[in-house]
């Protein structure tokens, strides 16, 4: 009877494990990093600015944005990814700027970011190079 009982909890810890396992948080970043953003001239570049916004209960690290020069049928002329230097804690935003050459429109995206987990939080200013 132990034995049963003991190979039914390991079965069900086991099951767990797997379907946690499957949970794919990076699937999809825009349902968890929602973008603001502008762009103005700046000098002979373009100013692109703006925020990122975590919306999900995990912080959020090394995001990379990718922001796009586009011409006037959408298609990509120019690209760089910006880096918000920053552990964004959940409901937080944070801000990031880059230049772009002149285009007919621009097109930011979520490239790619970390969870951030409780053994690896610093929560403090953190810039990339």
């Amino acid at each position: 009877m132990i034995i049963r009982c003991v190979l039914v909890a390991v079965s069900v810890l086991l099951v767990s494990g797997i379907a946690v396992a499957q949970t794919d948080f990076g699937a999809d970043p825009a349902r968890y990093l929602k973008l603001d953003w502008q762009a103005a001239p700046a000098g002979p570049q373009t100013a692109v600015w703006g925020h990122v916004y975590n919306d999900f209960g995990l912080p959020a690290r090394d995001i990379q944005l990718l922001v796009e020069a586009l011409d006037e049928t959408g298609r990509p002329v120019a690209k760089t990814i910006a880096w918000v230097p920053y552990i964004l804690a959940p409901g937080t935003t944070g801000y990031f700027e880059t230049r772009v050459p002149p285009a007919s429109s621009y097109r930011v995206s979520v490239a790619g970011f970390s969870w951030a987990y409780k053994d690896d939080l610093d929560f403090g200013i953190r810039r990339r190079r």
